[in-house]
């Protein structure tokens, strides 16, 4: 994939240099891009940087590897490896922040977390980076800010990495530091691996790469680039900051000679662990400040070996010294570990007052949540709460420890799909405990455009409950979440379940209305327009729920306010157990929405591959038409028609190679050939690669008249023309474009028009006015060039290349694109007269005051005495139009004749 790779929402032209946004509209593109709060003192980048001891962390820009990943124009991409503990992401925040106090250049961040809903994908790290480096790229400024009206879920993930290509090529030199590698979601790994393999090598002098990880064989495998700098942290490199780090915490402590002794034990011990020097110390240090001898030898034999059994004895001390139960350990560990987002203090001391009785607790909940299991778990400086390793969420998951421990006692194993029945659970009777009481759903559904006085009158109540109930929000925004997460055969947790979604039940309907603004109201023969407990089954991905709703009699048939059925929220969530359990039991496959979306549209906007290859299975066809607009009366003048619209439209627009390719054996050849145009127009690079490997399509395709390599070329994008002639388009085939009709790229209007003048792909590439990567058009050019594009083509009116290319769009983003044509040969137009009689130069002097190519043009032998088609010279053009002030005088020079 190229920087290349892009294309604009619509036609309006952006200059990159004139793309410089105010901040507060850079502020709004960040927000929209829903990154994570990573400058706050809470973030993992400062979590972490708070952790380095004075003097240590920078042996690293000693090193060899370090200097040649640094200075050296061939090597992009640095690579530190080390087992749990080894003080890797400690080190990632420290050279990140070293790095932005030695220069001016951007440093981009991002800490993978597996214990954190929000650091575990690649996704995620593209949101990060790119809002991270929006302020330092105007041309990243205008590829992203025609996205603003559109939602940020169906931005696909090639377009998240092509938008940061580009931002990443338009900088002079960036730093990109990604920790924590093996802690990334499995889900699309394979795919960011090769997307991080080929950054570090795309433009190795400018683009720096700093990775850190486990060594695992999967990223070994992954990332393979022979220009990759490795470090190993192996105990000798990192020991000496493990000992300046120990000693540093013992000063003051206890007598020098006692520390220097002690300091060796734990360094020893450590085995080039940071994380067991730093946790031995927590629970060392406050005992030594009370002891006046200390035995070194004896409390050395008492040490715990390993972070395993560190992890077992802090928290098995912990319930003997505090007397806390081993119950509210695993509850506060499971909310900690498990939440759909990092949990705040607050809202866990409220969990527990909830789910245990006062008698239960030995003290307040809040320094019960803050005690509970001492240094493992970290409260924040927004009174977020974490754990403190990754490695520990691993400890109490590990299931095998209570095979290895014999006959030593072991904290209590935290089984995954328990823990989310037990939250779940928690989060539906916090529900039901009176926090909803204080909003009451009544009157009608809210009306999908507006928010009625009752919906702005139950969300202030809300606004008031959260603050009463600090573990409302989460309760109301998550139990779904982790529902979804316990598909059990459990009799008992269904009828925790029937409970809840009872529509009489006034939690579920105040619920309902906060989540979808919907009003419930209960079930009756003159009213079956309402959500049901299958329609929440189904979004949730409760299939053997759902199942047992069925068989009680509840309508796999069923509307809800917004006449979608089970089968459109079990699409739209990617739930394929789901979909498959209703198509069973009679589900229309193909029932159409308010808006008249399908659920293939639904399952193909978000990507779910599996989905949409179940209901294409069960008949639906690719190409089903939206039927209805998105709202109901006229559209107005800025407002598209989408009806007509199809689940190919969607999933070509925004590039989901994978539904794409589970599409394509349910199309005809001509359909495969429209998506392969279609894909082209938006510039949707690995769309593009998936079409042409796996089907026979022509690489002569064409859409509304356009072949798929005009389309490549028009939009600037250069791995799209790279694999259509490699295919064997033909660079002689003219497009001949409907104007105004075409498929408007990122748009979708389809309105009649007047066919436009035919052109080849050469001369689209001149033409466009695509706001993709600038750089892109020389490599293009020598591409259509080599493959047999003729250089002096002229289309149907006469012009040449320069013309097409000066002509209208002449300003300083045409620079560069000049200079290369001139290089390539088309100086030789520039005293070329069209049919209408003016030489390129004439139109230029029309349109611009660009004194820069002016110059240039004249350099490449543009004739002072050509003539226009009055007979006019340049001088006499530039004396007749608006740029006289700047060009009269560069052409005057060069002019034997003055005017009279």
């Amino acid at each position: 994939m190229d920087a290349s790779s892009n294309h604009s929402e619509d036609f309006e032209i952006i200059d990159s240099q004139e793309a410089n946004l105010e901040p507060e509209d850079i502020a709004k593109i960040q927000s929209w891009l829903q990154p994570t709060d990573y400058n706050a003192e809470s973030s993992e980048y400062h979590r972490h940087l708070s952790s380095q001891a004075p003097d240590t962390g920078l042996w690293i820009c000693d090193t060899d590897q370090y200097r040649q990943w640094f200075e050296s124009p061939q090597h992009g991409s640095l690579w530190i490896k080390g087992v749990p503990g080894s003080g890797k992401s400690v080190l990632a925040a420290s050279v990140a922040e070293h790095l932005k106090r030695e220069g001016n250049f951007p440093v981009l961040s991002f800490f993978f977390r597996q214990i954190v809903t929000t650091n575990r994908s690649h996704r995620s790290l593209c949101q990060d980076w790119l809002a991270q480096l929006l302020p330092s790229s105007t041309a990243l400024q205008a590829l992203i800010q025609p996205h603003l009206g559109g939602e940020l879920a169906d931005v696909s993930n090639d377009q998240f990495w092509e938008w940061l290509l580009v931002g990443l090529s338009s900088v002079p030199r960036v730093y990109c530091i990604v920790d924590a590698m093996d802690e990334m979601d499995a889900s699309g790994r394979s795919f960011f691996l090769k997307q991080l393999d080929n950054l570090g090598a795309y433009r190795p002098e400018s683009i720096k790469v700093f990775m850190t990880s486990r060594p695992y064989q999967y990223l070994q495998s992954g990332l393979r680039n022979s220009s990759i700098v490795h470090i190993s942290l192996e105990q000798d490199l990192v020991g000496k900051d493990i000992s300046c780090f120990v000693a540093h915490r013992l000063k003051g402590v206890i007598l020098d000679e006692c520390a220097l002794s002690l300091r060796d034990i734990i360094c020893e011990r450590a085995g080039g662990l940071f994380l067991y020097a730093r946790l031995m110390l927590d629970q060392l240090i406050p005992p030594l400040h009370l002891e006046q001898d200390i035995d070194i030898h004896n409390l050395a034999n008492t040490l715990p070996i390993g972070l395993e059994d560190m992890y077992n004895s802090i928290l098995l001390n912990q319930q003997s010294k505090s007397g806390i139960s081993s119950e509210v350990q695993v509850t506060l560990l499971e909310a900690v570990t498990h939440s759909s987002r990092p949990l705040r203090l607050n809202e866990i001391s409220s969990l527990l007052a909830c789910a245990f009785p006062t008698s239960d607790l030995p003290d307040t909940p809040k320094v019960i949540a803050r005690s509970a299991c001492g240094p493992l778990i970290e409260i924040l400086e927004d009174e977020t709460v974490q754990v403190i390793h990754h490695s520990f969420t691993e400890f109490l998951l590990d299931i095998g420890r209570l095979s290895r421990s014999g006959d030593m006692e072991q904290f209590a194993v935290i089984q995954t799909s328990i823990a989310h029945r037990r939250i779940a659970t928690r989060c539906v009777r916090y529900l039901q405990s009176g926090v909803l009481h204080s909003l009451e759903a009544t009157g009608n559904k809210t009306s999908c455009d507006e928010e009625s006085d009752d919906g702005q009158g139950q969300q202030s109540c809300y606004q008031a409950a959260r603050l009463q109930h600090p573990f409302l929000q989460y309760s109301v925004d998550s139990w779904v979440y982790h529902a979804s997460r316990y598909d059990g055969e459990d009799e008992t947790f269904f009828s925790i379940l029937d409970d809840f979604l009872d529509p009489a039940n006034h939690d579920f309907q105040a619920w309902t209305k906060l989540v979808w603004g919907w009003v419930v109201t209960p079930f009756d023969e003159k009213n079956d327009d309402i959500v049901t407990p299958l329609h929440i089954a189904s979004f949730a991905g409760l299939t053997r729920y759902a199942s047992k709703l069925l068989d009680r009699g509840e309508s796999v048939h069923s509307l809800d306010a917004d006449e979608r059925t089970p089968l459109h929220w079990a699409a739209r969530n990617g739930n394929t157990a789901m979909v498959v359990m209703l198509l069973e039991n009679g589900a229309n496959p193909n029932p159409d929405d308010i808006r008249g979306n399908t659920p293939l549209h639904e399952a193909a906007r978000k990507n779910h591959a599996s989905t949409v290859e179940k209901l294409l299975g069960a008949g639906v066809d690719p190409l089903t038409p939206k039927t209805r607009e998105n709202h109901s009366g006229r559209l107005l003048s800025s407002q598209r028609s989408t009806k007509g619209e199809t689940a190919l439209d969607y999933v070509c627009k925004l590039g989901h190679t994978e539904t794409l390719t589970t599409m394509i054996p349910y199309l005809g050849r001509d359909e495969i050939g429209n998506a392969l145009c279609l894909t082209c127009a938006y510039s949707r690079t690995e769309a593009v690669r998936a079409i042409l490997e796996t089907t026979d399509v022509s690489a002569n395709a064409t859409i509304l008249g356009e072949t798929a390599l005009y389309l490549a070329a028009t939009a600037r994008n250069l791995d799209c023309v790279k694999l259509l002639l490699a295919r064997g388009a033909d660079v002689h085939v003219k497009s001949r474009s409907q104007i105004g009709r075409r498929y408007q790229p990122h748009r979708g209007d389809r309105i009649m028009g007047t066919a436009a003048t035919p052109m080849t792909a050469l001369q689209g590439l001149v033409s466009s006015n695509s706001k993709g990567d600038q750089s892109s058009f020389e490599p293009i050019l020598q591409r259509l060039l080599n493959a047999g594009a003729d250089l002096n083509e002229k289309d149907e009116r006469g012009r040449t290349l320069m013309h097409l290319l000066l002509f209208p769009f002449s300003h300083i983003s045409r620079y560069a694109e000049c200079r290369s044509l001139l290089q390539a040969g088309g100086h030789t137009h520039l005293s070329v007269q069209g049919d209408e009689g003016d030489t390129p130069i004439h139109e230029f002097l029309r349109h611009s005051q660009n004194l820069t190519l002016l110059q240039e043009l004249f350099d490449f032998g543009a004739d002072i005495c050509s003539r226009g088609h009055s007979g006019d010279s340049l001088l006499h053009a530039a004396l007749s139009c608006e740029s006289i002030d700047i060009s009269i005088c560069r052409i005057s020079e060069r002019s034997t004749l003055l005017p009279a």
